[in-house]
């Protein structure tokens, strides 16, 4: 099963219609359609965003895409824990006062080096 067909069945197992999941992951419905006909292979990015809405991991996704082979589960593992702290970075910039906000982007960056 490709990833577009996985996403499509797993969408409506979840019940959800194709603006269901755009308003949930803000990929657009247009976007959502050619992945899961085949005609187009969602970046990882994309991938991450669908994750959470469809209830499966982005791991899962990433094996299911072609971008990441089921034996090496442990890089994938690091390649979402990546993710996660960019997006938390990301936030920390956004509500964080400029004068705290080196720091904890240092913090981050070490627990990246890990």
């Amino acid at each position: 099963m490709g990833i577009g067909d996985f996403i499509k069945k797993r969408r409506q197992e979840l019940g959800l219609a194709r603006w269901a999941l755009f308003k949930a992951s803000e990929v657009s419905t247009a976007y959502i359609k050619l992945i899961e006909e085949g005609k187009n292979t969602p970046k990882p990015d994309v991938l991450r965003r669908l994750a959470k809405p469809l209830n499966v991991s982005y791991i899962e996704l990433m094996i299911i895409a072609g971008y990441v082979d089921p034996s090496d589960v442990l890089r994938a593992s690091k390649i979402e824990l990546e993710q996660k702290y960019k997006d938390l970075a990301m936030r920390i910039s956004e509500i964080t006062p400029p004068s705290k906000r080196a720091a904890i982007l240092e913090i981050i960056e070490k627990l990246l080096e890990l």
